[in-house]
This record gives C-alpha cells, structure tokens and sequence, in this order.
C-alpha cells in the first residue's frame, strides 16, 4: 500500500476542518429560536439570525415580540447591509439616527450624518466623515465651533497643508492658532509660528521646546 505524501495529507486535512466549520456554522445559524425560554435571549437570537441570514424579515413584530428589539434589529440587518433604506423604517429615533450615522461613518457619505435626530451624533458623523476622507467640507456643518475647529485641523495635520487652517473662522484666531501649531508640528518647521504673536506664538513653540 503506498503512503501519501505529505503534501497529499495537508490538503485532505485542510478539506477535513473546513467540513467542520461549514457544519458548525449551519448549526449555530439553525438554532431554533423558538426553543429559548427566556423573551429577552429569545428575541436576540432573532436578531443574531437576521443578521447572519440578512433576512429583515425576522426583525417583524410577528417574531420578535419586543417594540425596542425590533428596531434594532433592523438597525444591525442595516448597518450590517450599508443599506439607509431599512434605516427608515425603524420607529424609535434613537436607533433610527444611530442606524444613518453608522452607515454614512461606514461608506463616508456625510448627507446621511443629518438625518439624526441628534446633534451629538450628527457632529460625530461629520468628524468622522471628514478625518476620514480628508475633506474639511463636512466640518463645517459642525456646530460646535471648538469641535469644528478640531476637525479642521485634523485635516490639515494628516495632509500636512497649512492652507487648511485658514478656512477656519477667523474670529477666533486660537482656534486658527492652534491648528497652524499642529502642521508646525507635522512639517518640523518652527518658522510657521512667527505668523502669529503673543501668546499664541508661545504655545506654538512651546511644542518645539517639548521636542
């Protein structure tokens, strides 16, 4: 009887385990929900099982028997998804804002930032739209204009361009100060601090000093 070779014995044990898994992962999808006692577990293994099986049809009320359950798991199937369409039918404004800022964070699409309800979660959004792609356009839709300011400047450290800072309001030169120290900072150029004075000009070489 001839012996196989090695090479022979990795690819049938490879084919041995991914059997394995596959049955594995059927049997933890296949979990009959309707076995689990308690509502709470129960209504989560709705949930886990939409997700897994990206059917938005086991979030209805007709499976899973909590109002607030619902909506999130209509909101995992979404953001699981990327699609902002199911977003719109969830009814509890908190999931539903959480659900469009989630998926525009995601796919960097910050028009979905201002469908939440909330401005803490719509400023977020934009943060993290903007950092990510490099365009300072969406931080101006933050309020907050020390949390604009940030997100500006985050910008123009990560592009290293100094031009950046100046699209900052101009009535609040720390602001404008503080984001021409941090690409200072980026480039290893002390002389950018010299257009600025006082104060302002000390805190930035200041961070030369701490170098």
């Amino acid at each position: 009887m001839k012996t196989l070779k090695p090479w022979v014995k990795i690819v049938i044990f490879l084919v041995i385990v991914g059997i394995i898994c596959l049955f594995l992962n059927n049997w933890f999808t296949a979990v009959d929900c309707t076995t689990i006692e308690l509502e709470d577990e129960r209504n989560q293994c709705y949930v886990n099982q939409a997700v897994d099986k990206n059917n938005i049809e086991l979030c209805s009320s007709d499976v899973i028997t909590n109002p607030q359950t619902e909506d999130y798991c209509m909101h995992e199937v979404a953001v699981e998804n990327e699609d902002p369409e199911i977003c719109e039918s969830i009814e509890n404004d908190v999931w539903k804002g959480s659900c469009f800022t989630k998926i525009g964070t995601n796919v960097n699409d910050y028009e979905l930032c201002f469908k939440s309800s909330f401005e803490e979660d719509r400023q977020e959004c934009f943060f993290s739209v903007a950092t990510s792609i490099n365009d300072p356009k969406p931080c101006f839709f933050i309020e907050n204009y020390l949390r604009r300011g940030f997100c500006i400047e985050t910008i123009a450290v990560q592009l290293k361009d100094i031009s950046i800072c100046e699209l900052e309001d101009q009535s609040k030169p720390h602001i404008v100060g503080q984001c021409y120290t941090g690409v200072a900072v980026a480039l290893d150029d002390s002389e950018i601090c010299n257009k600025f004075k006082g104060q302002t000009k000390e805190y930035c070489l200041s961070k030369f000093e701490e170098k």
